[in-house]
């Protein structure tokens, strides 16, 4: 009985290898019954151009990852593998990988930050911060910066390098340096331009801001020296009801007594907008000590 079972387990094992070793060499008939072909060079090909020429060989393409390059546009192949030239059989799969084009960077806004948060901004974008300049400035605090050599909101690429000028705050020599007055309340230029003897011009522009006499637009822009030519050109907001698009004033400051005078620039404006103004010039003769009744007030009165 112990025989005829050592027998049969003897019988079973011999014929299951026998049938495994029968598989694999029909397998191995079978794979290398495929002909052997040449991997082509598919980098730089998108993915259509890539598949017809893996057609020809009849082999497939598979995608093993995506990168991104700031050459090579979204799609185009970067990488193959097994690389051009290799012997292969037919129906083999060719892994590749794709580009996702440039990483999308956009420049952050660096004005009114620290050089340490700036340079903390600018790391977190994957870009690095440039030269650092400093110049005397009244439009933002010392120690912050004033301006950047790229404007923010521009795409640019990774590792793109940003310069940026740090304020060493106001000039000590008596330069004038225009403020930045946007968003401002237009009594806030008025007061400026009295204390530093600088001729306004008042321009009031249609616009649907809620608020009025709000600047909305200012020349020269901030920081420009003016001390020579102490002359500048304030947009202000006006939603009144008025057909005109534009209503311009010229407010001048007497250097000696720092009283204003005021000549209309635009021919029948609205009443609205006139009133408006007169107010303001009067309200600035007041707190700049000017008389209200003298030759300036009469220049007033025949201008307005």
């Amino acid at each position: 009985m112990l025989k005829k079972c050592f027998k049969f387990f003897f019988a079973f094992t011999f014929t299951g290898v026998a049938l495994c070793l029968s598989i694999n060499m029909i397998m191995t008939a079978v794979i290398h019954s495929n002909k052997e072909v040449i991997t082509p060079n598919i980098i730089g090909k998108n993915l259509v151009e890539a598949l017809d020429e893996l057609e020809k060989i009849d082999c497939s393409l598979e995608k093993s990852g995506e990168e991104f390059n700031q050459q090579i546009p979204n799609g185009v192949i970067l990488s193959q593998a097994p690389s051009a030239g290799v012997s292969i059989r037919e129906g083999k799969s060719i892994k590749v990988v794709l580009s996702k084009g440039g990483e999308v960077i956009y420049v952050p806004d660096l004005f009114g930050q620290s050089t340490r948060a700036a340079d903390a901004l600018l790391m977190s974008a994957n870009l690095v911060m440039g030269e650092v300049a400093r110049r005397y400035s009244v439009a933002a605090e010392k120690g912050f910066v004033v301006t950047q050599d790229i404007e923010p909101g521009t795409i640019v690429e990774k590792d793109s390098v940003i310069g940026v000028t740090v304020s060493d705050g106001p000039p000590i020599d008596g330069t004038i340096l225009m403020p930045n007055f946007v968003n401002k309340h237009l009594s806030d230029v008025q007061n400026w331009s009295v204390d530093n003897n600088i001729e306004l011009k008042i321009i009031y522009q249609k616009t649907e801001n809620e608020q009025i006499d709000i600047i909305i637009k200012q020349i020269p822009q901030p920081d420009t020296d003016i001390t020579s030519s102490k002359k500048s050109e304030i947009y202000v907001a006006d939603n009144s009801n008025s057909n005109d698009n534009n209503v311009v004033y010229s407010i001048s400051t007497n250097n000696n007594t720092g009283s204003t005078g005021a000549a209309k620039n635009v021919v029948e404006q609205p009443q609205e907008s006139v009133e408006k103004t007169s107010r303001n010039i009067k309200n600035l003769q007041s707190n700049s000590g000017g008389s209200s009744d003298g030759s300036n007030a009469s220049d007033n009165s025949n201008g307005i």
